[in-house]
């Protein structure tokens, strides 16, 4: 659409809601273009911080030796067997690591000193973040939206691993085995 500069200013919204619906509007004076309308990128509203605080809780024993009981028997036996590969993801230390920083995880100890136990009372590999990883994120449904937890999944599927999880949704995902009965 071309307007001359009186219609234009005139009539300013007729052009306006043009050019917000993609339209290329010129403004012209006597018949020669002096510029172009054109929208602005969209500005993402500002976010309000700790809109979610109070939300969720953290157990108090969440760094506390856990029954193993409490546990499925799949799950039971698979810690119970020596020649299990047990793998812990850098993106479970990662979560933990930001859940705490930000106040939503109160532990005992620091984070690194209760992984890096854990890791060498249990026997467990680490597994880093590798581009291969973020690479399956495009392939997976927005079944789950966590990031932390689609990153878990790629790894899954990426290296064939089995995910220990009752999350409903990662369960619901096709091509990853989980290992959960209860």
């Amino acid at each position: 659409m071309q307007a001359n500069m009186h219609r234009a200013k005139t009539h300013f919204s007729r052009p306006v809601e043009r050019a917000i619906a993609g339209e290329e509007v010129v403004i012209a004076r006597d018949g020669v273009p002096l510029l172009t309308l054109e929208p602005l990128p969209r500005v993402a509203e500002a976010r309000t911080p700790g809109l979610s605080r109070g939300r969720g809780r953290i157990a108090d024993d969440f760094d506390a030796p856990f029954d193993p009981d409490t546990l499925p028997d799949s799950v039971r036996s698979m810690l119970a067997d020596p020649e299990a590969r047990i793998v812990c993801s850098v993106v479970s230390s990662w979560e933990a690591q930001i859940k705490a920083g930000f106040a939503k995880l109160e532990l005992s100890d620091p984070i690194q000193m209760i992984i890096e136990r854990e890791l060498v009372r249990n026997r467990w590999e680490v597994l880093p973040i590798h581009l291969r990883h973020t690479w399956t994120l495009g392939d997976l449904p927005l079944l789950h939206r966590d990031p932390f937890d689609r990153l878990l999944i790629a790894q899954a599927q990426t290296e064939s691993l089995a995910l220990v999880t009752a999350d409903p949704l990662i369960r619901a995902y096709p091509g990853v085995d989980t290992i959960w009965d209860g």
